[in-house]
């Protein structure tokens, strides 16, 4: 909200007399975010009454210059700048103080650069220049992978439109260190910069890393999550010649569970006798691999890699000093990386399906939580000098409590998924009302696919921290944006930027989906009000 501001309260000097007055504005520059609304300081000292008199604003080094017109005690605002029409005015109730400011309403870009106030009376005229400088807070940064290298590396684009002045745009690794990035690459459409930089990523032992754009008081930052699958994933079938007796295998070789009696199975040298443990058949001696193993339902659980000679007969530890590094889950809620001895682990959110990943040359065994794209634990300045196999140890079933499988599951990482047919449009709905201009806000409760109708195109599958139970769309239609938000968490999901809606209307999309047996789906999507806080 804007405060009238208060005229100078001077009081008359010698050497100016009653009909000769000094008009005042601000020490410096004025800086305001478009959209918000502006008071250009501007009082005469001393602070004589202005009823009377002209108060002129115009813009310098503009032809076309006129802003606000004071004169004979109306406004006269018939030959005023068209782009200032309707959001300019005094505050007449403070000219007979002297206060001849003027307030510029929903400021744009465009408003940026020098005005004068001009005061004239009968007898004396004065003027001051006041600065006004104009920020603009653009897009969320959006990311996207360009490419990945034959040596594991893969190349990240952060690009950011409509700020101004140009931001600072940097690169940041999971834990907020700078990351070394290309030149910025920075292009200017009329008042606004749109920018883009670009950063190579090898070696790392993170796989989630942030665009921010600083702006003075402000900031926007993307994250983004990178499979391991993209290069690197493994068919990993487990091997039924190393499994303990009392392991039941599916007939596919990808899951593990415990069973209730010991099966008389050969008492072969490869075959774990103590350990409810199995390797998986595929052994790695060079490379990068990677593969998933979901692992829900259960309380207690081992997932890792074992060298190919680790103890399989008889009591003894398994951890990295006997040949297996690992993570494992016990009674329930313990998280441990398998070191001697083990190193508790606090996680934020529970695992449903664990990433592994292996660096054979840089003896690096990584750990992540797949489903929120974060980073577990990483076993790291190993050095391997024979084959590992893919480890897994479902533990005893404990009366059924424990029973869920352990599954290798397929990595979907951030394969393209063709859109057509029943995974979209079925059950459609679109509402009444449409945009042709401007912006527009609206959020959604329960959300399952909404948006703008556009033409079918190969769509992403997106990895996102907090499950959402609101979205909120926004759309700039000259801008040709369109963002989707996460109101709980107050973040970024998604932003299709350059679009050209082609003058046509817009409407909101929204799509159910069809409810599962069961029961399930059935909640309703629910268009709710805007809060000030979402």
């Amino acid at each position: 909200m804007c405060e009238t501001p208060e005229a100078e309260n001077l009081e008359e000097t010698n050497d100016v007399n009653q009909d000769q007055f000094q008009v005042v504005g601000p020490d410096g520059p004025l800086v305001i975010e478009a959209g918000e609304d502006l008071i250009l300081p501007c009082s005469l000292k001393p602070n004589i009454s202005a009823v009377d008199m002209t108060v002129e604003w115009f813009r310098l080094h503009a032809s076309d210059s006129r802003v606000h017109l004071y004169e004979d005690g109306v406004d006269k605002n018939n030959k005023q700048v068209v782009s200032y029409r309707g959001r300019t005015s005094l505050f007449k109730e403070e000219l007979q103080k002297g206060n001849t400011s003027l307030k510029l309403s929903r400021v744009k870009v465009s408003d940026e650069g020098e005005y004068k106030c001009y005061v004239l009376s009968k007898d004396w005229s004065d003027d001051v220049t006041v600065q006004v400088k104009v920020e603009a807070i653009g897009t969320y940064p959006v990311i996207s992978v360009e490419g990945y290298s034959n040596d594991g590396g893969f190349s990240l684009l952060c690009e950011i439109k409509g700020w101004k002045p140009e931001p600072e745009v940097v690169w940041l690794d999971n834990d907020g260190n700078p990351l070394p990035a290309e030149d910025t690459e920075t292009l200017r459409d009329t008042e606004r910069f749109h920018v883009k930089k670009r950063v190579t990523v090898q070696d790392s032992n993170t796989n989630r890393f942030y665009c921010r754009a600083i702006l003075t008081d402000h900031m926007r930052e993307t994250e983004i999550v990178i499979s391991m699958s993209t290069t690197h994933e493994v068919d990993v079938t487990l091997d039924p010649d190393t499994a303990h007796p009392e392991l039941i295998l599916s007939d596919d070789g990808k899951q593990v569970t415990h069973g209730d009696t010991r099966q008389d199975l050969p008492d072969n040298p490869e075959r774990f006798d103590h350990w409810f443990s199995v390797l998986g058949k595929e052994g790695f001696s060079s490379g990068r691999s990677y593969y998933e193993v979901q692992v829900s339902g259960k309380t207690d659980w081992t997932v890792g890699v074992a060298k190919e000679s680790v103890k399989r007969k008889g009591d003894g530890p398994l951890n990295s000093e006997t040949g297996i590094w690992s993570v494992s889950l016990w009674n329930g809620n313990e998280y441990k990386a398998r070191t001697d001895p083990p190193v508790p682990l606090s996680l934020r959110q529970k695992p449903q399906k664990v990433g592994v990943f292996v660096d054979y040359e840089k003896g690096l065994v990584s750990f992540y939580n797949v489903e929120a794209g974060s980073h577990i634990y990483s076993f790291t300045g190993l050095s391997f000098t024979e084959k590992i196999y893919p480890y897994f140890n479902p533990y005893f079933h404990n009366k059924n409590i424990n029973s869920a499988p352990l599954i290798i599951t397929s990595v979907r990482g951030f394969t393209p998924i063709q859109a057509g047919g029943a995974s979209m449009g079925t059950y459609p709905v679109i509402s009444m009302e449409g945009y042709s201009i401007g912006k527009g806000t609206v959020s959604f409760s329960n959300p399952s696919a909404m948006g703008c109708p556009l033409p079918p195109r190969p769509f992403f599958k997106l990895k996102i921290g907090l499950h959402e139970t609101k979205v909120g769309v926004y759309v700039d239609y000259e801008e040709g944006v369109v963002s989707f938000y996460n109101v709980e968490a107050k973040s970024h999901i998604y932003s299709f930027t350059d679009q050209s809606f082609s003058t046509q209307k817009l409407y909101p999309y929204f799509n159910p989906y069809f409810f599962h047996v069961g029961g399930e789906n059935r909640e309703p999507l629910i268009i709710t009000p805007v809060s000030v806080d979402d």
